[in-house]
């Protein structure tokens, strides 16, 4: 199939690696694919899991193209080590996007079904994500790889990857999403801090994942967190073109680039 997964992840996450790989063995017993840790400099001992390192970390985008370069795979899944697989991975979904990325050629296919998208793909279980589309790309996704290492820019950041890269790959064909869901996710980190909710529930399966290694959110913290969240699912009401015109017209107004 020529295909692979890849966990992404940095030196500072290992204390959540032996959680992430016990609830993927759960989940995903019958993955057949080359599976990959990229860190930085600290290997992962594991029969099932090859370490990949940037040996440093420069930078985001630098680290992962070093571990791009060691894939031999020409298609990969890439998915965050705090982000663990809560349910049983639908194997005939995960299967049937490379299938389908070999199929059209595509480039880049987004795991879940968003709030936007444009036209189903006729006889088949995806749909186009229209050029133009704000935040039209994430990390997590089936990407061709070579194309990903094209739009990655060394010095950024993954925010600056989702949110400035999606200029470079507004006008290129190829972006699709899934209408199928492949699994439920537990996402455990967010700004640094642990989800109070996900840990409860890692806390019910059983798994370690280095609970005194980071705060729990809580506070000021987790109220800017949850305000966000609320702004961010309201600003997604508005149709993506409709908000693209505000944008752009505030650019203009304020003379912003």
């Amino acid at each position: 199939m020529d295909s692979a997964v890849l966990v992404l992840s940095c030196d500072k996450y290992s204390h959540i690696w032996p959680a992430f790989f016990k609830c993927w063995q759960k989940y995903f017993p019958d993955c057949r694919l080359p599976v990959y840790l990229g860190s930085n400099t600290q290997p992962f001992q594991h029969n099932s899991v090859k370490t990949l390192l940037s040996n440093g970390d420069p930078d985001w985008s630098t680290s992962l193209l070093r571990i791009l370069d060691q894939i031999p795979e020409k298609r990969i899944f890439i998915i965050l080590e705090d982000l663990l697989l809560a349910s049983p991975m639908n194997t005939g979904h995960f299967s049937q996007a490379f299938d389908f990325m070999v199929k059209k050629q595509a480039k880049y296919i987004k795991y879940y079904l968003p709030s936007y998208w444009d036209e189903d793909v006729p006889g088949e279980p995806f749909r186009i994500l229209a050029r133009g589309n704000p935040r039209r790309h994430s990390v997590v996704a089936f990407w061709d790889k070579e194309y990903l290492k094209s739009i990655l820019i060394a010095g950024e950041s993954p925010w600056n990857f989702e949110i400035l890269g999606t200029y470079r790959t507004s006008y290129t064909d190829g972006f699709f999403t899934m209408k199928n869901t492949l699994c439920e996710f537990a996402n455990m980190i967010e700004r640094g801090h642990w989800d109070p909710k996900a840990l409860r529930w890692a806390e019910k399966e059983g798994l370690d994942v280095g609970r005194s290694s980071r705060p729990i959110m809580r506070g000021g913290v987790g109220l800017k967190s949850i305000i966000q969240s609320v702004v961010y699912r309201l600003m997604f009401k508005i149709p993506w073109r409709t908000r693209v015109n505000i944008v752009n017209f505030l650019r203009r107004l304020f003379i912003s680039y």
